[in-house]
């Protein structure tokens, strides 16, 4: 089921970015739970929007992996 391995990815995202930073681990975490929750139920919406959040996550540890700072 794509809902799945979208899930899969998204928290293994979260995991990643927490390297990083937990300023969204809370937030995703909910969210991952919210989504395994209903994961029967979804619809199409539903995994639309899921595919964005996992995009946007994916953006955002790419982000964070660029980050060089020089002087800190």
């Amino acid at each position: 089921m794509k809902a799945e391995k979208l899930l899969q990815e998204y928290f293994h995202l979260k995991d990643e970015i927490e390297n990083h930073t937990s300023m969204f681990h809370d937030d995703m975490y909910y969210d991952i739970q919210g989504y395994w929750e209903d994961i029967e139920e979804l619809n199409d919406n539903d995994i639309e929007t899921l595919t964005n959040q996992v995009e946007c996550f994916r953006m955002i540890l790419k982000g964070i992996e660029g980050i060089s700072y020089v002087y800190c």
